[in-house]
């Protein structure tokens, strides 16, 4: 992408795993819990991939991050319905 503006006008980069869309699943609660997300939800504007975090905090005040997953989705991912992801 090049820079049009500011102290790296003029500059090309190259950008890595942006990310294009917080969505939020859920409440976690130190329990086992599941939640489901639609595929059009994910594949919106030609997403890769995903990335799950647990998180402490609210979206005002976010906290440390206890966990992350990331996984490829569309072409770049076999996909199998039957398995579930669980927040243990």
């Amino acid at each position: 992408m090049a820079i049009g503006r500011g102290e790296n006008n003029g500059r090309t980069v190259t950008y890595h795993n942006v990310v294009r869309r917080w969505l939020k699943l859920g409440d976690f609660a130190g329990t086992a819990a599941s939640w489901t997300v639609p595929t059009s939800e994910v594949m919106a504007d030609g997403a890769d991939g995903a990335a799950v975090l647990v998180q402490e905090g609210t979206r005002e005040k976010p906290g440390v991050i206890l966990g992350a997953a990331i996984s490829p989705v569309g072409q770049h991912a076999a996909v199998d319905e039957s398995k579930t992801t669980e927040a243990q």
